[in-house]
């Protein structure tokens, strides 16, 4: 059985192998999954964020925080020049979401930097690598709370009275 899984959309693979539910985050370009013909009989493939009817998933809350952040607008320079795009990232943010926060910064990796956090469905791929690697759990329950307070404040942006306030105002731009 082969599921091929479009561009810039993240999957959530849920399989059952031995009766254990295994679950694993896929977040590619592209993705193949793959499995023997004589595989455990449950596979599903299903987006990240699928919330029972009615509830918030991952869509809502990128529109959120878009909404919150800019206003929507791609182009939006915020911080005094430091954030750019729909979601505001930070060329900081962005070489920790890449793993490249040890890394000299060179001209090279600012202008990647300029072009990719201007691309919605790139910057989105950024913040999903950034919560991968800070808030992984948040990420996989959909909690948005803890999601955006980390974007807003850092790694440890969860744990910080100055984040409260624009958590809650994402959570409200998520109802609209």
């Amino acid at each position: 059985m082969t599921a091929q899984l479009g561009n810039r959309v993240a999957w959530l693979l849920v399989g059952a192998l031995s009766g254990v539910c295994v679950t694993q985050a896929l977040v590619r370009d592209y993705a193949t999954v793959r499995t023997p013909e004589t595989a455990a009989p449950l596979i599903t493939l299903a987006p990240v964020g699928v919330a029972p009817s009615g509830q918030p998933d991952l869509e809502d809350f990128f529109r959120a925080l878009a909404h919150v952040e800019s206003g929507g607008d791609d182009t939006a320079v915020g911080d005094g020049g430091a954030s750019r795009g729909w979601y505001q990232i930070g060329l900081d943010y962005w070489r920790d979401a890449w793993g490249m926060d040890r890394e000299p910064i060179t001209d090279a990796m600012r202008a990647r930097y300029r072009r990719e956090v201007v691309d919605p469905a790139t910057a989105r791929r950024t913040m999903l690598a950034y919560w991968r690697r800070y808030c992984p759990a948040a990420l996989d329950a959909g909690d948005w709370e803890t999601l955006a307070r980390v974007h807003n404040g850092g790694p440890r942006g969860a744990e910080k009275q100055a984040t409260e306030a624009y958590a809650a105002r994402v959570m409200r731009a998520m109802k609209e």
